[in-house]
């Protein structure tokens, strides 16, 4: 098995981040790499609070991080512009995910968003059907 990340799931990771025990994603993360090999990824539903805290708090070097990143800034804390613009500064592996808004965006307009964008690194995606996951395989392949 190709494991290339651990990851801490958004309800701790944003639990954390609400109670300022930022100093626990640190410990994660040395813990992951020595114990397993691999990075430590972090799930948030608010990629700028946590690529600050990762990098400018914690000096953290390219950490692993997955958010929601769409076209309509559906769940995208503190927003959309916000999120945009960190992402952009590209200090972090970033990883899209919700592309497709919870079904509120087609997939063409989904990829189009984010190939885009300059900073996505890789792309997650739930799909109700094996006809919707290879449509949108396809298209992220040839965007990114």
């Amino acid at each position: 098995m190709n494991i290339e990340a651990i990851f801490l799931q958004n309800i701790v990771t944003d639990l954390l981040i609400g109670l300022g025990i930022h100093f626990i994603f640190k410990e994660f993360a040395d813990y992951v790499e020595s114990k397993y090999s691999v990075k430590a990824g972090f799930i948030t539903m608010n990629y700028v609070k946590l690529r600050d805290i990762l990098v400018n708090g914690l000096g953290m070097h390219k950490p692993v991080i997955a958010s929601n990143i769409n076209k309509i800034g559906f769940r995208m804390n503190p927003n959309q512009e916000a999120v945009e613009k960190k992402i952009k500064e590209n200090n972090s592996y970033t990883i899209a995910m919700s592309i497709l808004a919870s079904g509120a965006v087609r997939p063409k307009e989904a990829v189009d968003y984010i190939g885009s964008l300059e900073g996505v690194d890789s792309v997650v995606f739930g799909a109700s059907s094996p006809s919707h996951i290879k449509e949108t395989k396809e298209l992220l392949e040839a965007v990114l």
